[in-house]
């Protein structure tokens, strides 16, 4: 008989806390408050000004987990620089914050809502100062709010081999970014 109380209480447990949308936050983080349309708002605002870090060309793998971005608990930092289809690949992830009244999240990708559901473009912009010349990067990937809390986002500094090759004869890079997007979500 206990047993089946417990199981009687367990369930009405959980159920209230899905009808809350607890559980939802708490199996899916913030992809979950950025599909949920009905429980959430949503705004968006591009941060003022430029970010910017130096690269270590002599030594790929001592900038991973350097931030581009921080700020209290937001933060975009390099997750990995490797060689990809020929070129070199900077790709970011974007950490913020989740809770049951909302989310925020910095990122160099827009998150929008849409009838349909929810999509994302890439919306910073790099540019790479290098061996004296200054490209534009080209994004080449992200994702959605994939992670638990956060994104990810990739450009290709250079714009081909040989000025990859002049920057890693100077030895670095500096990587500026303009146009990062603030989303806050906040329960309605």
């Amino acid at each position: 008989m206990r047993l089946v109380a417990l199981a009687a209480v367990a369930a009405a447990a959980g159920a209230w806390l899905y009808g809350y949308g607890i559980m939802p936050i708490w199996q899916g983080g913030m992809a979950a408050i950025a599909s949920d349309k009905e429980r959430y708002s949503l705004d968006i605002s591009t941060l003022p000004g430029e970010y910017s870090m130096e690269l270590d060309l002599t030594d790929l793998s001592a900038n991973v987990g350097r931030d581009l971005y921080r700020h209290g608990d937001q933060r975009i930092w390099l997750s990995h620089l490797e060689p990809n289809s020929g070129l070199l690949m900077a790709c970011f992830r974007s950490d913020g914050t989740v809770s049951w009244s909302g989310a925020t999240l910095a990122s160099g990708l827009r998150h929008a809502r849409s009838d349909s559901g929810f999509g994302y473009t890439l919306e910073a912009r790099m540019d790479v100062q290098a061996a004296g010349s200054v490209y534009e990067a080209s994004g080449t990937g992200m994702s959605g709010i994939n992670y638990r809390k956060g994104d990810m986002f990739c450009y290709f500094p250079f714009p081909d081999k040989a000025a990859e090759e002049a920057a890693k004869k100077e030895g670095k890079a500096l990587l500026v970014v303009e146009g990062l997007q603030l989303h806050r979500w906040t329960r309605r």
